[in-house]
């Protein structure tokens, strides 16, 4: 069960993984960094990566930063997608369970509140991170799912509806900082 006193808002609010630069993740003060594998960094329910991401996790893990995959997807897809980035991954997460983001944040021996957490379902990621006290970060989902589509169709209305609830318009090109 969900505690819904937990707020879903992100403190950071990006269009695009790979629109997070070295200095965003140093301005929020995090050590690891923990992203999402569905259209986040990689396309829906496949394991081919989205444009870029490769060579921004490279970049990311060059500057010093840790990298961990912290997903809902079943463990096995997980493990492909580490080895494919180069990091550890942890599956079956049940987000916004934080279970496996503390175990993240324990098997890369930082403190949570040092740990991004990237990711674009705002119920499920966003939620996650801000019940542990670890920095959230929404991306834009990058297409619209294919798969189960009358599900997806009302989650992501969901999310339209909380932004709207918040006064935050998910479209905007901009940065949105807390």
């Amino acid at each position: 069960m969900t505690d819904n006193s937990i707020s879903a808002k992100p403190q950071y609010m990006f269009d695009r993984l790979t629109d997070i630069t070295v200095n965003h993740l140093k301005e929020m003060g995090v050590k690891l960094v923990a992203i999402d594998l569905d259209n986040t960094s990689v396309y829906d329910c496949t394991i081919t990566p989205i444009k870029g991401v490769k060579s921004w996790i490279k970049k990311v893990k060059e500057a010093g930063f840790k990298m961990a995959i912290v997903s809902n997807s079943f463990e096995l897809r997980c493990k492909v997608m580490g080895k494919m980035f180069d990091c550890v991954s942890y599956g079956s997460a049940n987000k916004p369970d934080t279970k496996m983001m503390f175990r993240a944040v324990e098997d890369a021996g930082v403190k949570i509140h040092e740990m991004a957490l990237i990711g674009d379902r705002l119920f499920t990621d966003i939620k996650g991170a801000n019940s542990c006290g670890a920095v959230s970060v929404y991306v834009k989902p990058y297409k619209k799912e294919l798969i189960i589509p009358f599900y997806w169709k009302k989650a992501r209305q969901d999310e339209v509806n909380y932004f709207k609830s918040i006064n935050i318009d998910r479209d905007l090109k901009t940065i949105y900082y807390k």
